[in-house]
């Protein structure tokens, strides 16, 4: 392959000019409050093209939306603040950052945006768990244990802690990191990690599980392996949501969690431990149909709001991997736009194109020599010896110098397994359209980990500015309209 450095990427990664950057974070600063001074100080900072290429499509996205209607008004100043908390106002999210009360009161105003957006489902939350403390308190347990499952349970939880320490009642949040995986053939089960545990629940703590339901199957799957673990102790708090956007939710697909929620309901004496929550209405963000929230949780699945980056760097990437390899394959290929915009020119000035099909014959073929599924298997198997900590979720932390060693190491594994069955240009073609295509596409599509994936995610917390979002959303939660 004679194509050279990639033209797209070399900009994409090359400082933006002076100036670039304060057109498109204004109008998104504006709607959070923002003054020029503010806006100038933040707009001086040094980006990338690339991530200014990524805020333009956030600023043209949120200006863009209809201010008909007090829910598009409120929804748009919370996308603002989406957009702009990274890495605008904190550049690296994970790091200690310096005091900045600026980027705080702007991500502040951001989570009052939620929260009156998603207002009725965040009411119910804070009845439900005012219920639960109320009733907590005058049990006899020794001490109540929040089991924390990020992303999705993050904010419950948090609000219940909130409301517990308010009312006297002490309890501690026991983070959880726990795969999909209950197949044991398929290697570490959500039972397995259940047995992490331990050393965190003592035999006269009651465990109290509170999460969302939509479908049920990942809510069985976690409360049956910690009912297994602590027998008879573990409460669960079943929060049923609708998606507004797919036809109701099978009442069989919710037998089985109703059937777990009544069983304990008769052995606790809790009569919560099912709860329907509504829908959120759908509301209109410009001249066409009415739109409902993304997520039939207004919470849901989000960093920010969770205030903590859910991640398992090196079995993703090795997802994203071959998932890649595979799309790139399709005629209908959902990525090959982005390895199109990278292989288009390079940095001499010369063009490249794909002739019709010839992008699917190529890597077809050379997936087909490779016998790409056995090669999977086998790297994942080698990154399980490599990565064990990672592979269970038990990674506390991750700096800089540790992502590139992940990096380096899958880069010089893939090579190795791909030389032996392909020639070495060959084998450089499909790491580099991976690396490229990655590279091209990460700021709008991220790696997902595979269906009932045999690994776990870990949660890195943010630091306290960017934090201060999912504590402002927490309090306005906890103490409803008395704020």
């Amino acid at each position: 392959m004679t194509f050279g450095t990639s033209a797209y990427l070399e900009w994409r990664f090359a400082l933006a000019p002076n100036g670039a950057a304060r057109p498109l974070i204004a109008p998104l600063a504006e709607l959070l409050g923002a003054s020029p001074e503010e806006i100038d100080h933040y707009s001086k900072k040094p980006f990338r093209n690339g991530e200014l290429e990524q805020l333009a499509i956030w600023t043209q996205r949120v200006v863009s939306v209809s201010d008909q209607g007090s829910r598009a008004k409120t929804a748009k100043k919370f996308w603002a603040a989406q957009a702009l908390a990274m890495p605008i106002l904190i550049r690296e999210p994970l790091r200690t950052a310096q005091a900045d009360p600026v980027a705080v009161r702007l991500l502040q105003v951001g989570a009052d945006a939620l929260y009156d957006a998603g207002y009725p489902q965040f009411e119910k939350l804070r009845q439900v768990c005012h219920e639960l403390v109320n009733w907590l308190i005058k049990q006899a347990w020794k001490r109540v244990v929040l089991i924390e499952s990020p992303l999705g349970n993050c904010v419950p939880v948090a609000v219940l802690h909130s409301l517990a320490g308010r009312a006297g009642l002490s309890t501690q949040v026991v983070t959880w990191n726990a795969p999909r995986n209950d197949r044991a053939g398929a290697g570490w089960t959500v039972s397995d990690s259940a047995g992490s545990l331990s050393s965190d629940v003592d035999p006269g703590d009651l465990v109290v599980f509170a999460d969302d339901v939509i479908t049920g199957t990942r809510f069985v799957k976690t409360f049956d392996a910690l009912s297994k673990k602590f027998p008879g102790r573990v409460l669960p708090i079943a929060m049923a949501f609708n998606d507004p956007m797919k036809s109701e939710t099978s009442p069989d697909q919710l037998k089985r969690v109703r059937s777990r929620a009544s069983k304990a309901e008769q052995l606790f004496g809790y009569p919560h431990t099912f709860v329907n929550f509504p829908i959120l209405p759908a509301f209109r963000i410009d001249a066409g149909a009415p739109v409902y929230w993304e997520s039939p949780v207004i919470w849901g699945e989000t960093d920010l709001v969770a205030g903590k980056r859910k991640v398992n760097l090196i079995f993703n990437l090795i997802d994203h991997l071959f998932h890649t390899l595979n799309d790139l394959t399709k005629p209908t290929s959902a990525l090959a736009k982005y390895l199109h915009k990278a292989w288009q020119k390079d940095t001499t000035g010369a063009s490249y194109a794909f002739a019709a099909g010839l992008r699917e014959e190529v890597f077809s073929n050379l997936s087909n020599q490779l016998n790409i599924d056995e090669v999977r298997l086998t790297l994942d198997a080698r990154a399980r010896e490599a990565y064990p900590a990672d592979f269970t979720g038990l990674v506390e932390g991750i700096d800089e110098e540790e992502v590139k060693q992940r990096w380096d190491w899958l880069r010089t594994t893939f090579l190795e397994l791909a030389q032996a069955k392909l020639r070495s240009d060959e084998a450089y073609v499909l790491w580099r359209a991976f690396d490229e295509t990655f590279a091209a596409s990460h700021s709008q599509v991220r790696p997902r980990p595979s269906r009932d994936h045999a690994y776990a995610a870990y949660a890195l917390q943010y630091n306290d500015v960017v934090r201060s979002f999912h504590e402002r959303l927490v309090m306005r939660i906890a103490l409803g309209d008395t704020v």
